[in-house]
């Protein structure tokens, strides 16, 4: 019976750790969605240099993010074993 319930409870844990990691990518992906749009309403206001660094920092932050939260995911599951 003890055996069954860590199953239950490691195959919850995955499936919260995919769903964290699904939610951190939409999130990134509409950070990065509203820098472009930002970009292109300002088009006139902004340099083209200054568009691409948005767009680079939008991406690295999203990349560190998903980063952070695959580590923190990870070592949840480790420790949960």
């Amino acid at each position: 019976m003890l055996i069954c319930i860590e199953i239950v409870a490691s195959e919850y844990s995955s499936v919260v750790c995919r769903w964290i990691g699904v939610w951190s990518e939409f999130i990134g992906d509409l950070v990065i969605l509203f820098s472009a749009i930002f970009a292109v309403l300002g088009r006139d206001a902004l340099s083209p240099g200054l568009v691409g660094l948005s767009l680079s920092f939008a991406l690295q932050v999203t990349i560190l993010f998903c980063i952070s939260l695959f580590t923190i995911n990870h070592n949840m599951a480790t420790y949960s074993k």
